[in-house]
């Protein structure tokens, strides 16, 4: 897996539809943009994790996820929510999205502050 430093695969190889979709949206929020193969169409938030955040950054951050959304050509609209957890240490995404199809999808993505890793992933 790229990026995502700590985490198990959640995604079978069978994987399909929206969870390919997901998959590969998860992978681009997760992975930096000084790989050749992601440079200016990825965005890591485990990098964002390790910084100090503060809530009045998430909104920027949003923005980020949405622009490199676009590059996964069967997401039609995405809709992130960060939430900021200082108590628990824990930076939540909870990426709603719709494909093309019309089809709804959701990635949640739990990234602990204090390991800047990713702590738990799941598909709706």
């Amino acid at each position: 897996l790229l990026g995502a430093r700590g985490c198990a695969p959640a995604f079978s190889l069978t994987s399909s539809g929206k969870q390919t979709v997901a998959f590969n949206l998860f992978r681009r929020v997760t992975t930096s943009e000084k790989l050749p193969a992601y440079k200016g169409n990825s965005f890591d938030l485990t990098e964002v994790a390790a910084d100090k955040l503060d809530p009045n950054t998430l909104p920027a951050l949003e923005k980020d996820i949405i622009r490199v959304a676009v590059f996964e050509p069967r997401i039609s609209t995405i809709f992130p929510k960060l939430t900021l957890d200082r108590q628990k240490e824990l930076l939540k995404a909870d990426l709603r999205g719709v494909l093309v199809e019309g089809e709804e999808f959701g990635l949640v993505i739990n990234i602990s502050l204090v390991s800047a890793a990713v702590v738990g992933i799941t598909v709706i």
